[in-house]
């Protein structure tokens, strides 16, 4: 495998001779390459004739040709994010790439329902489907996903016109296994309905879609109702974005229907009018189970007694972030206090602990890594604590490289 980045100097001549002296390349990932065409992108499928795998990001390629080169008929992965847009006439060579199992595709904006069509049809055995802004696709183009017989990741985000007809059409999809929904405010709790036929579900990521945790109010609140309107029963990721709006009682009600879950992804939960200690206590009563919990972007946080005391009820918790808050020294020690079971803690761009707060920390006889980056316009840089504080722990327990989610398939 290969993968570069930042490559604004690399020409085609220059990919074309490292193909040509790695003819065995089978995976190459490539970024920020302004001064590449399609042709350098064709020499490179041409020459390297075991690739598989091609991932191009931020990359000005205007035409679709490279597509047609001998050789990508064998791509099995591809990823499109680049500075041309995605339209139908891209569709027309992907379906004769017959090997595509992963297919990723950014600034879709001019892609039609047709041409969607015509892709679902054309690649039946696709695995993996990601969509970004594809602004002029309806409910109708995703009655073509009954062709995808063998998806098991779908990624949708930013496309706007759809609405639960098209929830409708995801749940239909049996085999699916990891799902992202983004960017859309016409999706609603009801839509989640259709989402209970995903049996083999097992991670589910909702972000940005304000509407989807609203309480209806327009069917009675009985039980009936509350049977119905539950998630998927076998995930056991969820990852959401709240946001002001969220009716969060109903959100914790939806999330404890999923009697599997063990990792739990928060964020976006900076609203005033949330009470951590009441948020907390309903949180651990929905997801008794959970071994990781991620509480992301609550600003105004500081993690008193009243909010992590609750948290000492969920006794498999092995992993805890609490990623931009206002986590203080008291924070930490009650952390300390009672989380004594925790094994990891990420504390990245938080600014309001000291180094007493983090010294409390050791008396987690059992943490192994405590994440600790802050983010600024100048790349990643330590929380202002001296090194010595953090070199007190276990010497590969701290770390200031940010959370490591290879294992799923989405990053908030």
């Amino acid at each position: 495998a290969l993968h570069l980045e930042d490559c604004h100097a690399l020409t085609d001549a220059g990919l074309t001779a490292l193909a040509r002296g790695l003819p065995a390349l089978r995976d190459f990932r490539l970024s920020s390459a302004s001064s590449l065409t399609a042709q350098g992108i064709e020499a490179l499928i041409l020459h390297a004739a075991q690739l598989e795998v091609l991932w191009l990001d931020d990359i000005n390629l205007s035409v679709a040709e490279f597509l047609g080169a001998a050789g990508a008929v064998r791509l099995k992965r591809l990823s499109l994010s680049i500075g041309a847009v995605f339209d139908d006439a891209w569709v027309l060579h992907l379906i004769k790439m017959p090997a595509l199992q992963t297919l990723r595709i950014g600034s879709c904006h001019p892609l039609t329902d047709a041409g969607f069509t015509q892709l679902m049809h054309g690649l039946p055995g696709l695995r993996d489907l990601r969509l970004i802004s594809a602004i002029n696709l309806t409910d109708e183009a995703f009655q073509a996903l009954h062709f995808a017989t063998q998806l098991e990741v779908l990624y949708i985000n930013a496309i706007p016109m759809l609405t639960n007809a098209s929830l409708c059409s995801i749940g239909c999809i049996t085999t699916l296994r990891s799902l992202y929904l983004g960017g859309n405010f016409n999706w609603s709790a009801r839509g989640l309905m259709d989402l209970q036929r995903l049996t083999q579900l097992r991670e589910l990521y909702i972000e940005n879609c304000l509407n989807i945790f609203e309480r209806l109010s327009d069917i009675p609140n009985d039980e009936t109702y509350e049977r119905r309107c539950c998630l998927p029963p076998n995930i056991s990721v969820l990852a959401i974005t709240l946001g002001p709006p969220a009716d969060d009682v109903f959100m914790l009600d939806l999330v404890s229907t999923a009697q599997q879950l063990q990792t739990l992804l928060l964020s976006e939960m900076s609203d005033t009018e949330r009470q951590p200690g009441a948020f907390v206590s309903r949180l651990v009563t929905a997801a008794p189970n959970l071994l990781r919990l991620q509480l992301r972007d609550t600003t105004f946080w500081k993690f008193d007694a009243d909010t992590v005391r609750p948290l000492g009820a969920l006794l498999k918790l092995k992993h805890l972030s609490v990623r931009s808050s206002a986590i203080t020294d008291d924070g930490l020690l009650n952390i300390a206090r009672y989380l004594p079971q925790l094994q990891e803690l990420d504390v990245s761009d938080c600014s309001f602990f000291t180094a007493e707060g983090v010294r409390a920390l050791t008396q987690l006889r059992n943490l192994r890594k405590i994440i600790h980056v802050t983010a600024t316009r100048n790349g990643f840089e330590y929380t202002p604590v001296p090194d010595e504080v953090w070199n007190a722990f276990h010497p590969t327990a701290c770390t200031n490289r940010p959370f490591d989610a290879r294992a799923l398939p989405f990053v908030f």
